[in-house]
């Protein structure tokens, strides 16, 4: 905020909402919109083709954690039960240091409802204790990464929970003459946090949306559409593959999934793809491309005995 403020802006803190949208474009060439809240989301309509939940498809737990064993400290690991949920862990480097970050998701609200309840407690030994008991019960290969000793939240702050409906909204709308509003963040796209996509393209939409607006003449119709096409790619690529990630795995993922049990290398390059959603998205996005994926590593096609439950 200083750096700003010495830059030449000026901050203004003050409670907003959308009916006060008009008169912040009366007095600038461009708005930008990153607050969802108090109806700003609301001016972006839906994108449909790309928005196809209504409802939150998980309820997840989500906080940064102490305990975890040195061998996890480079590692992303992943539990899948069908029919149930998930979880994912994997190393962070936060305010203390590197911790470990876990998000523990249900696909049916009452599944959580206890961790949940003991979340908003004081209990901290009492919600560490339970977490554990469900890691251990659905997750047993989470729960055997944990020294059960020393698990505990990094603190009480560092847990929050959430039940988001994923959803793509328009890029950006003419508020009148010839004055646009951008949208940014979760305005624009609302991901399922299981892919750890959130932060990561609402961040990169700023930084292209900050280059963009240090190379244009004028935020005009034609700035907003090159702008989007220099962004779109990551954050849809972004989207479609949480998407499609809440969906029960059909025959070709579950033999990707397979394949990266069996090839490091495959699973490292799928871990990889997390910073690049886009590409993700091209490998994953039919059965078609994960077997063209498959065969570019010469990695056979697992048999479809190898796919059933257990294995």
């Amino acid at each position: 905020m200083e750096d700003f403020a010495a830059r030449g802006g000026r901050l203004e803190v003050r409670s907003l909402d959308a009916k006060d949208i008009g008169g912040i474009a009366e007095r600038f060439d461009l708005v930008v919109v990153a607050m969802p809240g108090n109806g700003f989301r609301d001016l972006f309509a839906r994108d449909d083709a790309n928005s196809p939940y209504d409802r939150p498809q998980r309820y997840a737990l989500a906080g940064l954690y102490h305990g975890f064993r040195p061998v996890q400290a480079r590692k992303v690991t992943m539990s899948i039960v069908p029919g149930y949920g998930e979880a994912i862990t994997f190393p962070l480097l936060s305010r203390t240091g590197l911790v470990n970050a876990l998000s523990i998701a249900a696909r049916h609200p009452d599944e959580l409802a206890t961790l949940r309840a003991l979340s908003n407690s004081v209990d901290r030994a009492g919600y560490c204790s339970a977490l554990l008991r469900e890691l251990e019960r659905h997750h047993p290969s989470i729960y055997d990464l944990i020294d059960t000793a020393r698990f505990d939240l990094q603190a009480p702050k560092d847990l929050a929970q959430a039940a988001i409906t994923p959803a793509v909204r328009r890029p950006y709308i003419d508020l009148g003459d010839g004055t646009y509003a951008v949208a940014l963040g979760d305005v624009h796209v609302t991901v399922e946090p299981l892919t750890g996509q959130g932060a990561n393209v609402g961040s990169y939409s700023a930084f292209v949306l900050a280059d963009a607006i240090a190379e244009a003449r004028a935020f005009d119709l034609a700035f907003c559409r090159e702008m989007e096409r220099g962004r779109s790619a990551r954050i849809l690529g972004a989207a479609r593959w949480s998407n499609a990630f809440l969906q029960p795995p059909d025959e070709a993922r579950m033999e990707l999934m397979v394949a990266m049990s069996r090839d490091e290398k495959l699973a490292d390059e799928y871990y990889d793809n997390y910073n690049f959603p886009e590409l993700q998205w091209q490998r994953i996005r039919s059965p078609e491309t994960i077997h063209d994926w498959l065969a570019e590593q010469r990695i056979p096609i697992p048999e479809r005995a190898a796919l059933t439950a257990g294995e």
